[in-house]
């Protein structure tokens, strides 16, 4: 049965999030996902690094525990962005698999921030070129 991809985050500057499916994706039978996971479509580069590329489909679980260094997709003012988490010094920082993106700090009260969980897989056809991202 086809999941959806329920729209797009940032893999660089934050996207806005906009309501509703945007694709649906077949997803071979050995691909584990919790019943309570979720997917998102990747757009950008800033995860590059971590071999997440443009255009591949993250597997997202909601968390509520989280661990320094996971990669997480997180909400800042209305925009989502995937990037690996870290609390530091009572701020959180997000940080990019590229060299080319500085890290994203916030105030951990920040009423404007959320994390709405973690990444726990990827998924991307073989035919994709994914060194021309």
């Amino acid at each position: 049965m086809p999941r959806p991809i329920l729209g797009e985050v940032a893999a660089g500057n934050p996207l806005t999030i906009y309501p509703g499916s945007i694709d649906s994706i077949q997803l071979p039978t050995i691909v584990e996902m919790p019943i309570e996971s979720f997917l998102l479509r990747v757009k950008g580069d800033s995860l590059k690094d971590a071999y997440i590329f443009n255009g591949d489909v993250v597997i997202v679980k909601p968390d509520t525990e989280l661990v320094n260094g996971q990669i997480v997709v997180a909400v800042l003012d209305d925009a989502a962005v995937v990037k690996r988490f870290y609390r530091k010094e009572g701020n959180i920082e997000l940080h990019s698999e590229n060299s080319e993106y500085k890290p994203i700090v916030i105030e951990a009260n920040d009423p404007k921030f959320k994390i709405v969980g973690s990444v726990v897989g990827i998924y991307r056809t073989m035919g994709k070129k994914i060194f021309d991202n």
